[in-house]
């Protein structure tokens, strides 16, 4: 009986179309990245990749190397395990770097389903796929895939969260954006973004809500053997906020080079999503903007229309790109801002639906 429930399960899941969809989309987008793994093989590593590699070297061979406390350490200690192992240059990418640009995928394509629907999510993960930037990177050793997919993830246990009220999933949310930022610290922008959607949502009720005090703390217990790293290799628990503080941004003119990766005319490679998919986005960003904006007298009065996908969509890109237009400043890297990409597509299908 038991074998047969199996079987049917089997038969059950890989019948699904939108199952089936999701596969053919996983198996062209690592058959590229494969193609590209193969064909720079040998290419030289860039700056940041023999920095990440440095470090892995000291860990797992004992090379000497000053390590950099702007740089979270879990990717190079994945590697340094896998060096010592005896893993070469391509097999380390193809784990580290390649199989976890495919879970961004997967992982993209869950929350646009929590989200919205499986059509929408969809959607996003084919642009997620094909986007240029996450194809470029995606053979280069940077740990970039990995903190983002585990910030996608716990944006998703958000949503669940919001929806369910069930304390499980704010445990995972908290666990899985503790999780992004062993990899970058840029993944502090998903716990402000999930603050400032609880604060829309909840307003000053924010604070005697028990879910999100359990988000915060299975965050911050999460934070701590990062802490402990930093003090023990730095003489300080928080020595990475001293490179992104005091006058490390003195001089600089605003970032609004962030916009650009939204879409620009006059840069438009740097865009992610290219002129179509841009004039989708922007009707379904606008749409989304101006139905909350001629309903707000209702929003207001009931609480539970704020549970939107679309607000907290907006929310997420609206911290995103004022953190780098206004406090990173200066040159933005595309990588940087790599959450961009699963909400822009979000909004893109929208209006691709509609």
């Amino acid at each position: 009986m038991a074998e047969l429930a199996k079987k049917k399960l089997f038969k059950g899941v890989f019948s699904n179309h939108e199952f089936k969809a999701l596969i053919v989309v996983v198996a062209v987008a690592f058959i590229i990245r494969l193609y590209y793994l193969i064909t720079t093989a040998s290419q030289a590593m860039w700056w940041d990749e023999a920095e990440y590699m440095s470090a892995a070297k000291l860990w797992g061979l004992g090379v000497p190397y000053e390590l950099n406390e702007q740089r979270p350490p879990l990717f190079q200690l994945l590697a340094a395990g896998l060096v010592k192992l005896g893993f070469g240059e391509i097999a380390l990418k193809f784990l580290l770097v390649l199989i976890p640009s495919i879970a961004l995928i997967i992982a993209v394509y869950y929350l646009g389903k929590e989200l919205y629907d499986y059509k929408l999510g969809l959607i996003a993960a084919v642009g997620t796929a094909f986007v240029w930037s996450l194809t470029f990177w995606s053979i280069r050793f940077q740990p970039d895939f990995f903190s983002v997919t585990f910030q996608v993830i716990a944006l998703l246990f958000f949503w669940k969260l919001i929806k369910s009220n069930s304390h499980r999933h704010a445990i995972y949310a908290g666990i899985f954006a503790a999780a992004g930022f062993y990899f970058k610290i840029s993944a502090l922008l998903v716990p402000i973004s999930m603050g400032l959607f609880a604060l829309y949502k909840d307003g000053w009720q924010t604070v005697k809500q028990k879910k999100y005090w359990i988000v915060l703390g299975a965050f911050i217990a999460g934070m701590i053997p990062f802490m402990i790293w930093q003090a023990v290799t730095f003489g300080n628990p928080l020595a990475f906020g001293a490179t992104y503080s005091g006058d490390f941004n003195e001089g600089r003119s605003p970032g609004w080079m962030t916009l650009w990766f939204y879409y620009s005319f006059k840069q438009p490679q740097y865009s992610f999503p290219k002129i179509l998919a841009f004039a989708f986005f922007i009707v379904g960003l606008l749409t989304t903007l101006l139905k909350t904006i001629f309903t707000i007298d209702i929003v207001v009065k009931d609480k539970t229309l704020r549970k939107d996908p679309s607000i907290f969509s907006f929310i997420v890109l609206l911290a995103i790109t004022l953190f780098y237009i206004f406090y990173i400043q200066g040159t933005i890297e595309d990588r940087w801002v790599f959450l961009m990409i699963p909400f822009i597509f979000l909004f893109a299908g929208k209006t691709i639906l509609w």
